[in-house]
């Protein structure tokens, strides 16, 4: 099992010039690797982020690295399964979960970093009623910030197409392979 970290001063320029909170793994700082040489050479400072297909505009990337200097590794995946297989054998900085359950395993499993949360300047901003429902998942809010929120809504007109007498007025839930 591997544990993500952030390294101190790149989180919150991200977070700035993406406009996005994000599902953050945590935050610590990284010593440099000393150089075999008398002079020790400085480590080029690389955020590697571990994010959902088409998240976050290239662009908007680009623009982060030319701002703060900090190189941007940007890998993708297409599902939480992906995610947590590839967590197993990788290290992130940043990773983008679904809160419920994969968030929630991750926490129970102590495969994230406490967030510093001196290190999030725009944590005050975001709506307290969404971090609050994060405690379920995250109790304290000591792992996770939300990235987004939402809902996703069916609508059906009754009065278009056949109508089903066992079905009426109930709803379900949409399974994933739908």
């Amino acid at each position: 099992m591997k544990l993500m970290s952030v390294r101190t001063g790149s989180l919150a320029p991200l977070l700035a010039c993406l406009i996005v909170p994000g599902f953050l793994t945590g935050c610590t700082q990284s010593e440099p690797t000393p150089a075999p040489s008398a002079v020790v050479a400085e480590e080029e400072p690389i955020l590697s982020v571990y994010n959902w297909v088409e998240y976050i505009d290239p662009e908007a990337l680009h623009s982060f690295e030319r701002e703060t200097g900090i190189k941007v590794v940007y890998d993708t995946y297409d599902g939480n399964e992906t995610l947590a297989a590839r967590l197993d054998e990788h290290h992130y900085d940043l990773v983008f979960p679904s809160a419920r359950p994969w968030a929630a395993r991750f926490v129970a499993d102590q495969r994230l970093l406490k967030l510093d949360k001196g290190q999030l300047d725009g944590l005050g901003q975001i709506d307290a009623q969404i971090i609050h429902g994060l405690t379920e998942v995250d109790p304290g809010n000591r792992y996770l910030v939300p990235y987004l929120w939402g809902t996703t809504g069916l609508a059906v007109e009754t009065d278009k197409g056949p109508r089903d007498s066992r079905r009426a007025g109930r709803t379900r839930q949409l399974e994933p392979a739908v």
